[in-house]
């Protein structure tokens, strides 16, 4: 099972004041750790930081809950995040038993987390008015670029390609290292996989990752999510799971 999150920054930030007990904005500093705050301080504009904050409260408020843990006590948890490739810590958050992913852009944020072996990927975008000339060199597969650039959905095509491509790199912890013009996921028939909760993803659309520069990556699931609107996103995993939607007000409440 595959815990899923999805919500406003500013309802992340409203359920960490609940959950901490306190109306001053300050909750979500206080369900994070030393290392949460570090990377918020490092990010230079304030609506970074508080997208960074958001995220990583964001990731402790599931994280208790599959835990078991008091939301209040999230700060304790332990998570790392040390990346595999240059060992600093920004990388994918691993607590015990458990792997977690988020991402953040503009005012929302995407959340997900499962047991260890899942090994999950998660990446929203906003859909922005206009792309860069070598969008299609740097993120289509050639296989992928048939799409003209005309088309009034092309830039709604192009970023749904892109999230899910970046959510699969994110879900082994790599970056550059993998880049997303070698990285074809095709549909692939899956059986067995029923989802369940208010996330609507037929078990078909997961697709399955064909080719890649990274022999990591070959073979991993990804599938788009239902998201806000002028937002696409996608959830990748070692392989295709049952999702469950939780909602923000329910985790402080529990």
């Amino acid at each position: 099972m595959i815990d899923l999150l999805s919500a406003s920054v500013a309802e992340v930030l409203r359920a960490c004041d609940r959950a901490a007990g306190v109306h001053d904005g300050t909750g979500a500093q206080r369900l994070v750790d030393d290392i949460d705050r570090s990377a918020v301080a490092r990010r230079r504009r304030p609506d970074d930081a508080r997208r960074t904050l958001a995220g990583r409260a964001a990731v402790r408020l599931v994280a208790a809950a599959r835990l078991g843990v008091d939301v209040a006590d999230a700060a304790s948890l332990t998570l790392v995040r040390t990346c595999t490739v240059c060992g600093v810590p920004h990388g994918r958050a691993r607590g015990p038993g458990l792997t977690a992913s988020s991402s953040s852009s503009y005012d929302h944020v995407l959340v997900a987390v499962a047991d260890d072996a899942a090994s999950v990927g998660v990446c929203v975008e906003r859909i922005p008015e206009r792309l860069f000339s070598t969008t299609d060199v740097v993120a289509l597969h050639p296989a992928e670029r048939g799409v003209p650039s005309r088309v009034a959905s092309a830039i709604d095509l192009r970023i749904g390609r892109w999230v899910e491509k970046d959510a699969v790199r994110r879900s082994v912890g790599t970056g550059r290292e993998s880049p997303l013009n070698m990285l074809r996921p095709v549909p692939r028939l899956v059986c067995d996989v029923s989802l369940v909760g208010d996330v609507v993803v037929d078990p078909s659309r997961w697709r399955h990752v064909s080719e890649a520069g990274t022999p990591g990556l070959v073979g991993l699931a990804v599938t788009a999510l239902p998201a806000p609107r002028g937002y696409r996103s996608a959830l990748a995993a070692r392989e295709p799971r049952r999702v469950r939607l939780l909602d923000v007000e329910a985790l402080v409440q529990r």
